[in-house]
Formats: C-alpha cells, sequence, structure tokens
C-alpha cells in the first residue's frame, strides 16, 4: 500500500543591586546625593524619549467607523515609501481566511465609512485608497479587481467613503480598504475588509463552482445533482472520478463526495460522520486537500488487481517527490480513499 504524504503547509530580566562602603559617612552622603541627581537627570531624559514615542505613536493611529461599529485595521509603515506586492497578496489571503472563518464584519451594500485623522494630517487634503474586490474564479481560487479611490479630508480631519458592491454578484467574497497616508514622508498603509455574503440564497444550496470541468463533464455533474443516479459514474477512469470528486468537494456538496469516497473502515464510516469530518477541516487544510485532489486529477493511474489500484502524481511544491492516492472499485464505480484529518 503506497504511503500518502500529506502537505499541509519567544524574555529575559536584569535585576541590577546597588551597596556602598559605610565608612566615610560623608564622602558616602555625597556620593549618594551624585547618585540620586544623576539617576533623576537619566529619568527625566527617559521620560523625555517615552513622551516622544508616544507623541510619535499617537500620531499615526486613525480612527474608522460606520454608524454603529469600530472598524479593526492593520498598520504598516514603509520607510522606502512603497509595499512589497507579496506582503499585500499575504495580507488579501489573511484576510479570506478569515472570511471563510466568519471573523470578519459584515455591512450593508450601501453604508458610509468614516475615517478621523488625527490633528497632525494637514486639512483640505487628499488621502488614496484602494479597494479591492475579491471574487472566485470559478476554479477554487480568487482573482482581485481592484479600484483606487482619492476621497478629501476635510477641515474637521474626516475622509468619508461610500461603501457599496454589487448585492447580485455571485462570486464577490470579500471587499478589502487600504488607506495610503504620508506622515513626514514615512508612507503608512492602514487595512481593513469587509465579507460579502451574496451567497445566500433561498434553497440554501451550495455555491456552484464552475470552470473546473469541461463542459461534458459538466452536464455529467450536474445530471447526477439532479436525479442522483450513480450509473453516471460507473466503469469512468479513476483519474475522471476524482474530477467529479474535487468538484464536489469544491462545492461543499459533501454528500455528493462521499458517493465518491470509501474509507478503509467503509462500516464505520458513515455518510453523517464524512460530512462531520469534513465540515471541520480548517480552510488551510482544506485547500492543500483540493490542490492534492486537482493532481492526482492529473496524474497516471496504477492498477494492483481488479478493484485496486492508485494514483501516482507531483505536486508542482515538491517536483521529485512522487506521491499516491488509493483508490477501490466499489459496484463498478471506483472511489477516492484519502481525506485529511484536522
Amino acid at each position: 500500500m503506497k504511503k500518502k504524504l500529506i502537505l499541509i503547509g519567544v524574555i529575559f530580566t536584569l535585576t541590577l543591586t546597588g551597596c556602598f562602603n559605610k565608612k566615610n559617612k560623608e564622602e558616602s552622603t555625597t556620593e549618594i546625593t551624585s547618585d540620586t541627581t544623576t539617576v533623576s537627570e537619566e529619568s527625566t531624559e527617559d521620560t523625555t524619549i517615552s513622551e516622544e514615542i508616544e507623541d510619535k505613536k499617537d500620531k499615526t493611529e486613525l480612527s474608522i467607523f460606520t454608524k454603529d461599529k469600530q472598524i479593526e485595521y492593520i498598520k504598516t509603515v514603509s520607510n522606502n515609501g512603497n509595499f512589497d506586492n507579496d506582503e499585500k497578496m499575504q495580507m488579501i489571503l489573511n484576510f479570506y481566511r478569515k472570511r471563510q472563518d466568519d471573523e470578519l464584519p459584515i455591512l450593508e451594500n450601501e453604508e458610509n465609512i468614516r475615517i478621523e485623522f488625527p490633528s497632525d494630517l494637514p486639512k483640505d487634503s487628499k488621502v488614496n485608497i484602494i479597494k479591492t474586490n475579491v471574487k472566485q474564479d470559478g476554479k477554487g481560487g480568487t482573482e482581485n479587481v481592484v479600484e483606487n479611490i482619492v476621497v478629501d479630508v476635510n477641515k474637521n480631519g474626516d475622509a468619508d467613503i461610500k461603501h457599496t458592491f454589487d448585492k447580485k454578484d455571485k462570486y464577490l467574497d470579500l471587499i478589502v480598504y487600504e488607506v495610503l497616508v504620508n506622515w513626514d514622508d514615512t508612507l503608512v498603509k492602514y487595512d481593513f475588509a469587509f465579507k460579502v455574503d451574496n451567497r445566500s440564497i433561498p434553497s440554501n444550496k451550495p455555491f456552484a463552482i464552475t470552470g473546473y470541468l469541461s463542459s461534458e463533464e459538466q452536464k455529467i455533474y450536474d445530471n447526477y445533482k439532479k436525479d442522483k443516479k450513480i450509473e453516471v459514474f460507473k466503469n469512468l477512469e479513476p483519474t475522471k472520478v476524482i474530477k467529479y470528486y474535487t468538484q464536489a468537494v469544491m462545492e461543499k456538496e459533501y454528500s455528493i463526495a462521499y458517493t465518491l469516497y470509501k474509507d478503509y473502515d467503509a462500516e464505520n464510516m458513515t455518510e453523517e460522520k464524512y460530512i462531520q469530518n469534513m465540515k471541520s477541516l480548517s480552510e488551510d487544510i482544506k485547500e492543500d486537500y483540493i490542490s492534492n485532489l486537482k493532481e492526482a486529477g492529473n496524474g497516471k493511474f496504477i492498477k494492483e488487481g481488479e478493484e485496486k489500484g492508485y494514483i501516482e502524481y507531483q505536486l508542482q511544491i515538491q517536483q521529485g517527490h512522487p506521491m499516491a492516492m488509493d483508490m477501490i472499485k466499489d459496484n463498478n464505480v471506483w472511489k477516492v480513499q484519502y481525506m485529511p484529518t484536522q
């Protein structure tokens, strides 16, 4: 049996103790007085530095809020006047994961957002804001639609954004805002995001993803979703079955996925338990799982008997290390024998 690899994927204390000689009491008193003066000067100096740091810190803090919500943001400082694009993509990905884990606020599609700047920002100036609409690309990934916005800062130091989006866009997942401000030639970026919940539909069915299957494969898959006739999957090549299984997992149609899955402990892995296990997977593990399935769909099936075999494939990020996914035939339908654990 092939073994499968599953990719998933600091305080110190310093204590000072002082002492002085009991002899020459007068000298000692002088020394103490001198030392006390020195400490006092150092204390004053430390206080001044502390105040300067506090002033600098306060200078770049904003308040962002709607009519009933205080909005948290992530602040990033750039000393060279620009931001790394890879870091930006990582930030968007982190927001996307928060969206998937339901950790982002939701706003109506038409709502005002107010940015309250501190007094150091010149009044009647303009601030550049980048709005990124993060959408599903129909293939299990995302695409970003970027819009540049320039807003005026009024005499009170406030800037207002009109938060809007298309409620009919079922592919829209979240909206990320980047507020760019120059503070004394230092560029500071403030990032915050909102979840978009356009996927709620009356039938409460999972969101359909198109584009991964070919048009012919999509027809077969859609027909099965309608009539649930397992015959459409009979006698198909294992790599073809993997694609249908992947489609079901991406759409979170776990009942369909279970039809094309058979656990090593089939007697105990009921459909209810399978669905529960799949729903409990973190988004990171689920993404890795889907990536593995997609690569296996392009792999080579190696038969080990009439009803057993495995698909050998390569992961793009780990070339030269072959992976394997077990398949088993059950009533003339090849089924997947691989599900990750949390």
